[in-house]
């Protein structure tokens, strides 16, 4: 009998809001929905998989208000949502006692093979894993890598460049161990000594089950944009295009937060056809993506990173029904671009501006079946069980 058992960080729904009104800085949204989404899949495969939860969040005092973060148990009891003491500076030695602890806990009372399944690749989760496996030893470890830490965003500091220097060095030792990979961009093979160890692509998964339907469209046209508000995803440019945009009666709406948060204040401040909402709930996104004429993703191939990533927005923006315009990266599978509006290669403001303008002068019966269809794909194949059968093959074939 296989026992598995899934670690990572969501926000289970006991003390989602208490997270939510705690937290200080940016909430990542996308990952708590990815996460689900896993566990959603994963469970129609095996239905007796445990789940290990400790909660991705920022430390206490400057990233969240509560110095202690509560413990419960979910999904009839078969998860259990770990309580820790979130103090900045003994956090990460916490963490890494409480997962190895736990994991350890887990394994005594199971027999057969045992799995781990573990959504992270933050250093005190993977190190106590690995240090549970080395004692263990009967001990499976599949990684679900959602990010490369040399290609993630952050602080400029010296301070912060050195932690990341350190986690880097870290992580290569522990990648060693890992038995088989769940990689979000085909490109990561390239960056992880995955070697000839079995791995599997699943570049993000969309649940109907929180899907928003029957929305009508706005009256007045509506470019949208939700996500991260960092410069080097594109968001300027996008403000930018939107002022050279010579139509009539269209709004800009800008969801989300992030190193350009005061300069998107300054241009809504100024320009009335701007509309900033700042970060708000994921079911608000949806409901705003279903209302909206059209989805826009400025980020532009420009950057190593864009090879490593697939933009979690996109599969929202797909699903919703509303037409997209994406530029090509290499991190997104070329099937995608059958269903949207594509950018390839010119990646200056006025042609993102001329593209936005020609878009929304298109019939709107038109766009209304680009939209459907697109919505359809993402249903169809990108559901839950769909991407989750490829880690259920990867099992049961190591």
């Amino acid at each position: 009998m296989d026992n598995i058992l899934f670690v990572g960080g969501f926000f289970p729904s006991k003390i989602r809001n208490e997270i939510i009104q705690n937290s200080i800085s940016n909430i990542n949204y996308a990952s708590d929905a990815l996460q689900q989404n896993f566990i959603c899949g994963l469970k129609s495969f095996f239905p007796d998989m445990s789940i290990l939860n400790f909660p991705f969040i920022g430390s206490f005092p400057h990233r969240y208000r509560k110095i202690y973060i509560s413990q419960c148990t979910f999904n009839e009891d078969k998860g259990l949502s770990v309580g820790f003491l979130n103090l900045m500076g003994i956090k990460q030695f916490i963490l890494y006692a409480k997962v190895k602890s736990q994991i350890e806990k887990w394994y005594d009372k199971n027999n057969g093979r045992k799995i781990v399944i573990l959504y992270s690749i933050q250093y005190p989760y993977l190190k106590a894993l690995i240090d549970a496996k080395l004692k263990k030893q009967k001990l499976e470890i599949f990684l679900i890598v959602p990010d490369l830490v040399q290609y993630m965003g952050g602080p400029n500091g010296i301070m912060y460049q050195l932690l990341k220097k350190y986690s880097i060095n870290k992580l290569a030792k522990c990648y060693q161990q890992v038995d088989s990979y769940i990689l979000l961009s085909e490109y990561m093979k390239n960056a992880l000594p995955i070697e000839k160890k079995p791995y599997c692509v699943i570049e993000g998964i969309y649940n109907e089950d929180k899907d928003i339907i029957h929305i009508k469209r706005t009256e007045i046209k509506q470019i949208l944009y939700t996500g991260t508000l960092a410069r080097r995803y594109g968001i300027m440019n996008l403000l930018h295009a939107f002022n050279k945009m010579q139509v009539a009666n269209i709004k800009l709406v800008i969801c989300g937060s992030g190193d350009c948060e005061s300069e998107i204040l300054k241009a809504a401040y100024s320009n009335p056809n701007i509309i900033f909402k700042g970060l708000i709930e994921r079911e608000q996104i949806l409901l705003l993506q279903r209302q909206a004429t059209l989805l826009v993703n400025p980020r532009t191939s420009e950057g190593a990173f864009t090879k490593y990533s697939f933009p979690s927005k996109t599969m929202e923006y797909l699903a919703s029904g509303t037409p997209t315009l994406l530029y090509k990266l290499s991190g997104i599978p070329n099937e995608y671009y059958d269903y949207c509006f594509t950018i390839e290669s010119n990646n200056t403001v006025e042609h993102l501006s001329k593209e936005m303008e020609r878009i929304l002068s298109l019939d709107s019966d038109l766009l209304n079946n680009i939209g459907k269809k697109a919505r359809g794909f993402i249903l169809n194949e990108k559901n839950p069980r769909k991407q989750c059968e490829k880690i259920f093959r990867l099992i049961n074939n190591f």
